[in-house]
């Protein structure tokens, strides 16, 4: 398995151009518009504190596994919500 480098400091945008899988998993907590001019940038840590999640270290080992686990699979459908 290819060992995935994302950090809480790692800039969203960053790691979207390479692993646009990830946006999947931000959906889950309610982290969208990655496509629109509503998009949500900074860094993983920032925008999982935004939604609430306290569990920094342990959301991004979820993620990591979670991106490692879904080779290029970007979700379909993400779409604003405001």
């Amino acid at each position: 398995m290819e060992a995935i480098d994302i950090q809480p400091d790692t800039y969203i945008e960053d790691m979207l151009e390479r692993y646009p899988e990830a946006a999947s998993f931000f959906l889950r907590f309610g982290i969208k518009c990655f496509t629109c001019s509503g998009i949500i940038w900074g860094t993983v840590e920032e925008a999982l504190r935004r939604k609430g999640v306290e569990d920094i270290e342990g959301t991004v080992a979820e993620l990591r596994t979670w991106v490692a686990e879904h080779p290029g699979e970007v979700a379909a459908g993400d779409s604003c919500e405001f």
